[in-house]
């Protein structure tokens, strides 16, 4: 669609939330990702790698959360 209007005729949301994402015009939707999280819980595996090359792989799921914000038609979350 060429000229659509954004909440008004397409919602639109971007994978990670960002300064940009809050600072969009309009406001873009976004997930919320705990980056300290994700960060300490890479370097901790690393580290328990280097120290044991046989520890078994992991599967780590942390929690996201939606930011609604207006270009999905939501209120700003900000």
């Amino acid at each position: 669609m060429h000229g659509g209007q954004v909440p008004a005729q397409v919602g639109d949301a971007v994978g990670v939330d960002s300064i940009l994402a809050r600072h969009s015009n309009p406001p873009l939707t976004s997930v919320g990702q705990p980056v300290e999280k994700i960060g300490s819980t890479i370097v901790r595996l690393l580290l328990e790698e280097i120290d044991d090359p046989r520890t078994p792989r992991r599967h780590v799921v942390l929690p996201t959360r939606l930011v609604v914000r207006e270009s999905s038609g939501g209120p700003s979350a900000d």
